[in-house]
């Protein structure tokens, strides 16, 4: 069995202009008399052979410890091209792969001196592909990287970059690109493999291609008639057909940012809110309609084609600036909103059908009146609104009652074990559900008078800022 070794020795390794230099320094030799050899060394993320993480370009996004392991290892088709790789030239590595193995088709590596181009890196982001791999140091043009990585990296395609594919024919192979494990980071070095799928699985692997033949393209397929267009599809409203611009709508100078979370669910940053877009068979759901977005319903239309509906977890003024573009929205009477004609009521045990995905309604009031938190049960996630987060939460006002809130969080306590993830609508996500227990900690602390404050002025209010190290709470008592 042949395995190729397709990475760059670190120290001699190939370094993207301004990046710090790998460095190695001896600290103990035995031929110095000490007991062992012992080597330090330093060097950046994205030396030699490495994985981008989305977080690389995209602030808030995954971080190289979050990105699942399968996107890293798993068969991938090996192209030999050179010059830019135009949206054909995209294409035309993907059927050549399904040609040969449709899960190979999921992870593309270009073989030669390749320049990924923005029509390239959107038809593999709408074709949904997990990692793509090519020779130079960077995907995109070198003097102008930002919007290739964009792109591809928003449609959470791993980058692996720098690889070594002189001695490798096209074809298909198993690829192992495990990086290490450097939690928080944008990137991460490592030590990429092939090993011909040939010499894996020989006779075994014409058999089950016949098979695919007999039943064709079932295996992890989702419907296309119960939702379509929904594989890493990008909105070519969106994202205009130009290769040295990026549309202001879709990434501007960071007015907002489209994220994929998996094949049925989006998060829209608008640089200072977030909204989710979550989707059934049937219809879609809108959680929240942000602060700086041109028209949130807009975008979420580019995202499916499912009837979209919008549920606000409360009425905040951050979190309701598109609800012009809606006709009626979800939202707990309890709320205080102009357009009170508007609200189709929501509260404690409704729960919302999108078609195979079910979300429940926990109210959670405190932050204000009306809050809600969304549990999407068949997904294990917790939408959290403003009360769950690791920023600050604002607690202070004539609508906040800390008391409530509080007693709130532990109502919230009685699902543990129902998610395994929080979607917050700001700072860092996904949170752990365990933010839940320090919240209450840090809130009864305050109520309790154990802590200080530091006084801010927060919009012209005088109110105290209580950090933790989970998270801040502005509160003016």
């Amino acid at each position: 069995m042949k395995v190729y070794d397709i990475s760059q020795e670190v120290f001699g390794c190939n370094v993207f202009p301004g990046d710090p230099q790998p460095e190695r320094e001896v600290k103990m030799r035995i031929s110095d008399g000490a007991i062992c050899n012992l080597t330090a060394f330093s060097m950046c993320a994205h030396n030699g052979t490495h994985v981008d993480a989305p977080y690389h370009f995209i602030d808030g996004a995954k971080t190289i410890d979050q990105v699942d392991m399968d996107r890293f290892i798993g068969l991938c088709y090996v192209a030999e091209h050179e010059g830019d790789v135009t949206a054909e030239d995209a294409k035309g590595f993907i059927n050549a792969a399904k040609a040969s193995d449709m899960k190979a088709a999921e992870r593309i590596l270009v073989k030669g001196k390749a320049t990924v181009t923005l029509e390239a890196a959107k038809v593999f982001a709408e074709e949904g592909i997990k990692l793509f791999g090519n020779e130079s140091q960077t995907v995109g043009p070198e003097d102008a990287p930002m919007a290739v990585h964009l792109v591809m990296l928003g449609a959470e395609i791993v980058l692996l970059e720098g690889i070594r594919l002189a001695d490798v024919p096209e074809g298909v192979y198993l690829l192992n690109s495990a990086p290490i494990n450097l939690g928080g980071s944008d990137g991460a070095p490592c030590r990429a493999t092939l090993i011909s799928v040939d010499d894996i699985c020989g006779k075994a692997r014409s058999e089950s291609k016949k098979n695919e033949e007999l039943i064709p393209d079932t295996k992890n397929q989702i419907n296309k008639e119960l939702i379509p267009d929904m594989k890493n599809q990008i909105n070519k409203e969106l994202i205009p057909d130009t290769e040295n611009q990026i549309n202001k709508e879709f990434i501007p100078n960071s007015d907002y940012q489209i994220i994929r979370i998996n094949e049925n669910t989006w998060r829209i940053e608008d640089g200072h809110v977030r909204c989710f877009l979550l989707c059934g068979t049937e219809r879609a759901a809108l959680i929240d309609s942000g602060m700086n977005l041109p028209n949130a319903k807009k975008i979420a239309e580019g995202l499916t084609d499912r009837e979209i509906i919008l549920i606000n977890t409360h009425a905040d003024r951050d979190h309701i600036s598109g609800n012009g573009a809606f006709d009626k929205v979800y939202m707990s009477p309890k709320e205080i909103y102009d357009d009170k004609d508007k609200i189709i009521p929501i509260s404690e045990g409704d729960v919302i059908d999108l078609g195979g995905r079910t979300l429940r309604i926990i109210d959670i009031p405190g932050h204000t009146p009306g809050s809600i938190a969304i549990l999407d049960e068949r997904n294990r996630i917790l939408v959290s609104g403003d009360s769950v987060q690791n920023s600050d939460i604002f607690m202070f006002g004539d609508r906040r009652d800390i008391k409530l809130y509080i007693d709130s969080l532990k109502h919230l306590k009685e699902y543990d074990g129902k998610y395994d993830e929080v979607y917050p609508m700001h700072g860092t996500m996904p949170e752990k559900p365990e933010l839940v227990d320090e919240l209450i900690e840090g809130a009864e602390a305050i109520r309790d008078g154990k802590v200080q404050g530091e006084e801010v002025n927060i919009f012209g209010n005088d109110v105290y800022l209580y950090k933790f190290p989970y998270a801040g709470f502005l509160y003016d008592k």
